[in-house]
C-alpha cells in the first residue's frame, strides 16, 4: 500500500514480489527524482569502490496503447529499477524536467537492462531527447548465452523470469493495456510497472554474472542425431564448504595415526 494517502505527487509505496519487498517512488516531481538518483548515485560510488563493478539498472517505459495505426503515443512513465528501489517518474505531469535524470541516464558507468529496451531508448530520445548511454537487451543476452536453445528468441520478459530465476510474473492484459497517461496510476498499474523494471535488473545481473540464480538453465544433449537440443531448468546444489577451522584437526589425527603406526611397528 502506499505509505501517502494524499492523492497528490508523491507517492511511496512497497511492492511485494515473491520474497522481495521493493521500495517504490511514484512522482511527477523533478525534486524528487533528484534526491532518489542523488541516493543511488552515492550506492553506484560505494559499488565501484568495493567491488570494482558498474551499476546495472532495469529499465521500462509505457505510454497509451496505439489502438490506431497512426497513432504513435509519448512516452506517459518512465521505470528505474536499482537493487530493491524504484522510481516511476510520470513524464506527462512533470513540473519541470530534471537535468539529474539526463546525467543519469548518461552515465557510462550504468548499465540499462530491459527486454527489448533498444527501442524504449530511441522512444526516450525521439519523445523526450534522453539519451540512454548503455543499454542491455535481455532477451539478446539469453539468445546469445544459449545459442541452442533456439525458443528463447520467441520468449517475452514474463517467460525469461520463470526460466532464468524461477519467479513467475503476473502480466494481466487489462494492465499492459491500461491509461498509463492517467494523472494518477492505480495500484495494480504501480505494481505492473515496478515488477517489470525490478525483474529487469535481475535478469541483467544473471547474464552478467553479478546474481546467481534461484534456477540455473542446464543445456541438455540428446544423443539421438534427429532430437534437438534443449535447455532444462533445476534448482541449484549449494557446493558444501569445509570450515577453516577443521583444518589443523585433520592434520593432526593424520601425524597422530603415523605415531602410533611407527611405534607398533619399532617395539
Amino acid at each position: 500500500m502506499a505509505s501517502n494517502t494524499n492523492p497528490h505527487d508523491p507517492q511511496f509505496y512497497t511492492i511485494d514480489f515473491h520474497e522481495f519487498k521493493i521500495q517504490t517512488t511514484v512522482t511527477a516531481s523533478s525534486r524528487v527524482v533528484d534526491r532518489w538518483i542523488f541516493n543511488i548515485d552515492h550506492h553506484i560510488h560505494l559499488r565501484r569502490y568495493r567491488f570494482h563493478s558498474d551499476l546495472i539498472v532495469g529499465l521500462d517505459t509505457e505510454w497509451r496503447p496505439n489502438f490506431e495505426p497512426e497513432t504513435d503515443n509519448p512516452v506517459a512513465i518512465l521505470q528505474l529499477c536499482a537493487g530493491h528501489q524504484c522510481l516511476i517518474f510520470k513524464f506527462l505531469h512533470a513540473d519541470t524536467f530534471p537535468s539529474s535524470l539526463v546525467a543519469f541516464l548518461g552515465n557510462k558507468n550504468i548499465t540499462f537492462a530491459g527486454m527489448g529496451n533498444k527501442e524504449d531508448a530511441e522512444k526516450l530520445f525521439k519523445d523526450c531527447g534522453l539519451r540512454v548511454s548503455r543499454t542491455m537487451d535481455v532477451g539478446e543476452m539469453a539468445v546469445n548465452k544459449y545459442s541452442n536453445w533456439k525458443e528463447l528468441k520467441y520468449m517475452g520478459l514474463k517467460k525469461l523470469a520463470l526460466t532464468f530465476t524461477g519467479k513467475l510474473m503476473k502480466k494481466p492484459k487489462e494492465i499492459t493495456l491500461s491509461c498509463w497517461d492517467a494523472e494518477e496510476l492505480s495500484y495494480a498499474q504501480v505494481e505492473y510497472a515496478c515488477i517489470d523494471a525490478f525483474v529487469s535488473s535481475q535478469l541483467g545481473m544473471h547474464f552478467k554474472g553479478v546474481l546467481e540464480s534461484v534456477h540455473q538453465p542446464v543445456l541438455v544433449t540428446s544423443t539421438c542425431p534427429l532430437t534437438p537440443t534443449r535447455i532444462v531448468t533445476c534448482p541449484l546444489t549449494p557446493t558444501r564448504i569445509v570450515p577453516v577451522i577443521y583444518y589443523p584437526i585433520v592434520i593432526y589425527g593424520i601425524l597422530l595415526l603415523f605415531f602410533l603406526y611407527f611405534l607398533y611397528f619399532t617395539s
